[in-house]
Parts: structure tokens; C-alpha cells; sequence
């Protein structure tokens, strides 16, 4: 490869009275008579030298005028710029002679401004890159605060309730010692029957009243269902679906049976109702319990609250 023609070029910088970043300005070069017709065959123009750094100065396009040339510059580095020396490494199309033109200006210097105001404060692009900020109104927290003030409250409510249940079903226990369930609504049945057979004429009232609450205290202590539960035949019949799913349509017969004969007057209230009724109740306490394999098995199931 040729060495590159080396020559002298007076340049200078025609630079606005504003120059900010990215700005274009012109850098004129003027040459001497013996390379003007080279300058026709050149294609790429780079800097070299002292002081020239990346973005410092940085051509953008190339023209030849009769003088000598034109370069349209730019420059991205902000603050005052001087160099000693330019070196100017002109590349001419390919097949040209020398190929390459290698020449140096004189000293050149300029001054860049950065576009940012620099009595104001640096910004972000995207905003603080600190901890996370967001601004809601103050009806979102409003909201927020409601919401979850309820779910405290539904949960010690729950909480609450389920204190009060368990709290009921140990007074039973209590109140009926170690006897298990079923053997104690069999005792019942048995002492409601001596009683119906007993008095004449029955009081009605009171062995319908005893009877009631001998379900229901079996209901709870068999399938650990609070007697104040509100949904407490839903946690029932679901106990004994899983067990024997005929005896919830027999239990809801006899709470039809029940509510009759409790709604009749004491005089139409007889003996033979009560201790039909009697019977149809402890029928449907064998089946039940022989649907398990044994009492300690059944009072162990459904223990948790409902």
C-alpha cells in the first residue's frame, strides 16, 4: 500500500454563537493549488491527533469547494476544547492516487454547552431510581383501612364464636360426665317411657319438652355441634351422610313429628302419640349408632367446630 501524501492545511472552525451538544458546525480547511484536484476523488474524511478523542470531534459530511474544503462537524463532549494540531486522514475512492491524503492544521479550539439548565436540578428520565413511590388518593386508603378493619373484625368475631362453642360443648361434657351420648339418650328414652306409662293422665308438655332436649343434646355431643349453631342441622345432616345417609330423612321425620305434636293443645296431646313417638326415636338411635363400629369411634368423629 502507497504511503499516504502528508501536506500542510490551514483550517478553522466556523462555530454558532450557541454551540450545545449534537450541534453541527463547520470546520473550512483552504489548500494550495496542487491538491485541489486530488480533493475531487475523496470519499472519507477522519481526525487524528492530540486532543481528539472519541466525540470530541466528529465529521459528519465531506465537500470540496475551489479553495479547498468543508467538513460538517459535530461534537457530543460538553466543556472547552483546544487542540494543538489536527491530523486530517483523507480517504479517496478506490483506484485514485495516493489513495490517502494525510494532512495537519494549526490549532483549533471550541466550546460546547451542555442543554441542561444547570440552575436547576438533574431529573431523572424515568423518574426517582430510589425506593419506590406511588401516590394514591387518599379514598384508596380510606378503602383500603375499611376493608381491612372488617377482616379483623370477621376473624375475633369468629374467633369469638368459636370460644363460645367449644366453651358449650365442655359444660356438656361436664354436666354429663364420662357417660357416652348415646348411652345417655337411651337412659332418657327409657325414663320418658316409665314416665308416659306411669302418670295418668301424662303431661305431655313436659315429656315432649324432656324429649326435645334429649336430641338435641345427643345431636351436640355425638357430632360436637354446638346446641347454638345457627346452621347447626347442616353440619348434622352432613355427619350423618357420611355414615348413614337414610338416617338424616328418618331425623328430619322426627323433627316434623316433634314440631306436630308441640304445636297440638295439651288435651289433644296423647299417650299414644308420645310413646309412638318415643319408639320411632329409639329405632332411629340403633340405626344410627349401628352404622359405627362402636361408641368410642363415633364420640371421636366431627370434633372440629363448625
Amino acid at each position: 500500500m502507497a504511503e499516504p501524501q502528508s501536506g500542510n492545511v490551514n483550517c478553522n472552525l466556523q462555530v454558532p454563537a450557541e454551540l450545545t451538544v449534537g450541534t453541527q458546525f463547520l470546520l473550512h480547511c483552504q489548500t494550495d493549488s496542487t491538491l485541489a484536484s486530488q480533493l475531487q476523488d475523496v470519499v472519507k474524511v477522519q481526525f487524528a491527533g492530540t486532543g481528539i478523542e472519541t466525540f470530541t470531534l466528529v465529521p459528519l459530511r465531506w465537500s470540496a469547494s475551489a479553495s479547498g474544503f468543508d467538513v460538517q462537524v459535530t461534537s457530543y463532549a460538553v466543556g472547552e476544547h483546544q487542540v494543538p494540531a489536527v491530523d486530517l486522514v483523507l480517504t479517496q475512492k478506490e483506484g485514485a492516487s495516493p489513495g490517502s491524503l494525510r494532512l495537519t492544521s494549526g490549532p483549533l479550539a471550541w466550546t460546547v454547552k451542555s442543554v441542561l439548565d444547570p440552575k436547576e436540578p438533574r431529573t431523572e428520565p424515568f423518574g426517582a431510581q430510589g425506593a419506590l413511590k406511588l401516590s394514591l388518593p387518599w379514598w384508596y386508603w380510606a378503602v383500603g383501612a375499611v376493608v381491612l378493619l372488617g377482616l379483623v373484625l370477621g376473624l375475633w368475631r369468629r374467633l369469638r364464636q368459636n370460644q363460645f362453642w367449644r366453651q358449650e360443648l365442655r359444660e356438656l361434657d361436664e354436666k354429663y360426665g364420662r357417660q357416652d351420648p348415646a348411652a345417655q339418650a337411651f337412659a332418657e328414652l327409657r325414663a320418658l317411657r316409665r314416665l308416659v306409662e306411669a302418670q295418668e293422665p301424662v303431661d305431655a308438655p313436659l315429656v315432649l319438652l324432656r324429649l326435645q332436649e334429649c336430641v338435641r343434646i345427643y345431636l351436640a355431643r355425638r357430632w360436637r355441634v354446638p346446641p347454638s349453631c345457627q346452621n347447626r342441622a347442616k353440619f348434622i345432616d352432613r355427619a350423618l351422610s357420611e355414615r348413614h345417609p337414610s338416617a338424616i330423612q328418618d331425623l328430619e321425620k322426627l323433627r316434623r313429628e316433634l314440631q306436630r305434636l308441640d304445636s297440638l293443645s295439651a288435651a289433644e296431646q296423647s299417650a299414644v302419640d308420645l310413646m309412638q313417638l318415643l319408639s320411632t326415636l329409639r329405632r332411629w338411635l340403633d340405626q344410627v349408632e349401628s352404622s359405627t363400629t362402636g361408641s368410642k369411634r363415633d364420640s371421636s368423629l366431627g370434633r372440629r367446630s363448625p
